[in-house]
């Protein structure tokens, strides 16, 4: 399955890899800012702006095409998983703030202060034991204790994150 958030509309497509079969869905809010599809249930997690209250945070069940919510008072920008889906992180666009959020129960654990005002992007190690946070900095902060470790400057504001699993170190 492929998930494409769509810019014209505020909407997610829902691709079939198999089947080539496509289902599109409006959401809530006018632009999406991020997606995070859970690694082992049919939950796709959408960080978009211009919601409002209870709307906050959708969550798409791409099986059956219903959305459930959960309200955080945090306006997300950045949105992800780590690699088992028990957490999420929803960094908030108006505030130097990543929440850290239960997955399963939609409630708030800790919170973690960046040096900038909006992650743009945020991902994990693979082990979860690290989350790396983007926006003017590039920002490590250790998941256990919550202290950031690492932040430095980019050249202007950086827009997005990728890694591989795949032959990948503890970092």
């Amino acid at each position: 399955t492929a998930c494409v958030a769509n810019g014209r509309a505020p909407s997610i497509s829902v691709v079939n890899l198999e089947t080539n079969a496509v289902r599109t869905v409006a959401t809530m809010g006018s632009v999406i800012n991020g997606l995070a599809l859970h690694p082992s249930n049919s939950r796709l997690f959408i960080s978009a702006e211009g919601t409002s209250s209870p709307y906050y945070h959708s969550v798409l069940n791409i099986q059956n095409f219903t959305y459930s919510y959960f309200n955080l008072t945090a306006n997300a920008r950045a949105i992800c998983l780590t690699p088992g889906g028990t957490r999420l992180f929803i960094g908030d666009a108006q505030h130097s703030l990543i929440y850290w959020v239960n997955a399963q129960t939609y409630t708030y654990e800790r919170v973690y202060f960046t040096s900038d005002v909006g992650s743009t992007a945020i991902t994990t190690n693979p082990q979860g034991t690290a989350a790396y946070s983007i926006g003017v900095n590039t920002q490590r902060f250790n998941t256990v204790n919550t202290t950031r470790t690492h932040s430095i400057p980019n050249n202007g504001i950086a827009s997005a994150l990728a890694h591989s699993p795949l032959y990948a170190t503890l970092e």
